[in-house]
């Protein structure tokens, strides 16, 4: 065989990737009437070059200088169970991306309804900003009879 071989030779070897997740989930949360939880992640951090990241604050409240946690893997899940103190009443999933730091949270949809007593699904949706938050929120008047119980977990997951 000529060196260098007339064409090219690659070494090949089997290869298998392993999937990962990252969660955040909440087991008979109450939510107060006019209340909300948030799940954030930094899906950049950690495998993107820094030198293409932009510098400034975090997306988010006042615009935070705080890192936000970091979850790799381009699909979000999320999911809602939820018990409403006074039957009929639902809370609502929002789903925001950020672009990068020194950008604003952006809705993707106006959201997602999540009625009581029904189950609220959202599965793979592919995220395209660096910066991913979800909200569930208690869009209801204020009152004690107004609490809605959940189990709601956001999952990011590389396949």
């Amino acid at each position: 065989m000529p060196q260098p071989p007339l064409t090219p030779v690659q070494a090949r070897e089997l290869t298998r990737s392993i999937p990962f997740c990252a969660q955040r989930t909440f087991a008979a949360l109450d939510i107060a009437p006019a209340g909300a939880i948030q799940v954030q992640w930094d899906v950049a951090d950690g495998i993107t070059d820094v030198n293409q990241l932009l510098v400034g604050n975090y997306p988010g409240a006042g615009g935070a200088a705080v890192p936000l946690p970091h979850a790799t893997g381009p699909f979000l899940d999320a999911a809602v169970w939820s018990v409403a103190g006074t039957a009929g009443e639902q809370g609502l999933l929002t789903v925001e991306y950020s672009i990068d730091r020194g950008c604003p949270f952006r809705l993707v949809t106006p959201g997602t309804a999540v009625p009581d007593q029904v189950f609220v699904n959202i599965s793979g949706l592919r995220i395209t900003g660096r910066f991913v938050r979800v909200t569930l929120a208690n869009n209801n008047v204020a009152g004690a009879a107004h609490h809605l119980v959940v189990d709601f977990g956001v999952y990011v997951r590389s396949s």
